[in-house]
């Protein structure tokens, strides 16, 4: 697929994740549902996402100095006070309800900072995973408040609408899922030549086509799936309460309708039932993060503490080898030096893993660094590396960026955003320098 509609999909992804604040604003905060509200409120939106991705440009330009780029990414992250501004005076000055500074705002919110981070990224990069969870976590709240509206019509209404736009969110992710599978195994080359398994791409357009079908399939058969299990609590209910009144099935079904001789059962239910429920979710949901999360968590204690530390640096003996290097200089050496590094960093732009994107990036500062007055050699190791990238460069973040490598390439770790984000920035600045 073309790659320009590939990032069309994402960020219509990302739109659509912050649909359930749309509904909560109408269903809760008005009612109703009108639809001109819609096209009004995804208008302030794109207004919050545009002015998001300008503002990233800016601060990422590779015309930004050194010294001044960490206040231009302060300062572009801070402008979301004006458009938050002009929302606000706006909403005041035309007496609008209040509902959209509840419901409207936070995602309009998201959609800045959404804007923001797509700077630079690929389609893999700008719709991930947190998106899709934001829609979760988002669309159960709305429906747990648009339940607690006792408006049939409004619940009916909201429910039909998260339903559909989750669906069509799982198709925009198997889409984004399996394309990106495509491009990897593209990416892969031996002796110059792709490498593409056979019948990838049809398995990817049958993968979207089942994705598709069962969701029409739960569509049309939703509703009476719910009647069938609640018809079942229902018997289940009634058997068990025969068994322990002792009465007759049917007797106890009348009781329970309301239809026989008797007033019918009150039913106490406990008030705290749903909150218990969302906490004990809640707290599942923490600690898959967590387990998740745990060596993102780690790595940051790790690097929050080590200015408290004074490691002496020594060198090892073992010399520098990366296969990744390896393999992208075998069918790359017969081309000229700055075709070579063409290819070289058109490769890291395009990779989407971001393991062997940073090793990419690895791969490019050496070669670069082949340009200055302290070239590598093949007994070099990381150390070696970091002293020699620091002098040739004149930038200390080479440290920064060896220690990291280290940790990706021999610890297995995976490189955070912020840790791709600060490379592609260094190498930015050193193909821009020399």
């Amino acid at each position: 697929m073309n790659v320009t509609t590939l990032k069309c999909v994402s960020v219509i992804g990302q739109f659509l994740s912050v649909f359930p604040f749309v509904v909560l604003c109408e269903g809760v905060g008005y009612g109703r549902f009108t639809w001109w509200h819609y096209a009004a409120l995804y208008g302030a939106f794109a207004v919050f996402y545009l002015i998001g991705r300008l503002c990233a440009d800016w601060a990422l330009s590779p015309a930004r100095s050194r010294s001044f780029r960490p206040k231009a990414i302060f300062l572009s992250k801070a402008a979301i006070a004006v458009p938050l501004l002009i929302f606000l005076l706006v909403v005041a000055a035309l007496q609008w309800s209040s509902g959209l500074l509840i419901y409207a705002l936070p995602a309009a919110v998201i959609m800045y900072y959404g804007g923001y981070s797509t700077s630079g990224k690929e389609y893999a990069d700008i719709f991930t995973r947190g998106w899709f969870a934001l829609f979760f976590v988002t669309a159960v709240l709305t429906s747990v408040l648009l339940w607690l509206t006792h408006n049939d019509a409004v619940k009916g209404a909201g429910g039909f609408q998260l339903c559909f736009s989750f669906g069509v969110l799982i198709v925009i992710s198997a889409v984004l899922t399996n394309q990106t599978n495509i491009d990897m195994c593209t990416h892969q080359r031996d002796a110059g030549k792709t490498v593409l398994p056979k019948g990838l791409r049809s398995y990817n357009g049958a993968l979207v086509a089942a994705v598709v079908t069962v969701i029409v399939a739960l569509c049309l058969f939703a509703a009476p799936a719910a009647r069938l299990i609640t018809w079942l609590i229902k018997q289940l209910l009634i058997w068990l309460l025969s068994l322990i009144q002792g009465t007759r099935p049917e007797a106890v079904d009348d009781i329970l309708s309301g239809t026989g001789n008797g007033a019918g059962v009150d039913v106490d239910v406990n008030s705290n039932l749903l909150a218990n429920l969302l906490s004990i979710l809640l707290f599942v949901g923490i600690g898959v993060l967590l387990i998740a999360l745990r060596r993102h968590i780690i790595s940051f204690f790790r690097e929050l503490v080590a200015p408290l530390f004074r490691v002496k640096e020594e060198y090892s003996e073992a010399a520098f080898t990366d296969e990744l290097s390896n393999t992208t200089g075998a069918f790359s050496e017969r081309l000229p030096r700055h075709r070579r590094e063409q290819q070289l960093y058109k490769l890291y732009r395009r990779e989407s893993d971001p393991v062997k994107k940073y090793r990419t990036g690895y791969s490019f500062m050496l070669l670069r660094l082949n340009d200055t007055a302290f070239p590598p050699v093949d007994t070099d190791n990381t150390d070696i590396h970091a002293v020699k990238g620091e002098k040739g460069f004149r930038n200390e973040d080479v440290k920064r960026i060896v220690s990291t490598y280290n940790d990706v390439r021999y610890s297995g770790r995976v490189p955070d955003a912020d840790e791709l984000e600060f490379e592609a920035m260094f190498i930015e600045e050193i193909r821009r320098r020399i």
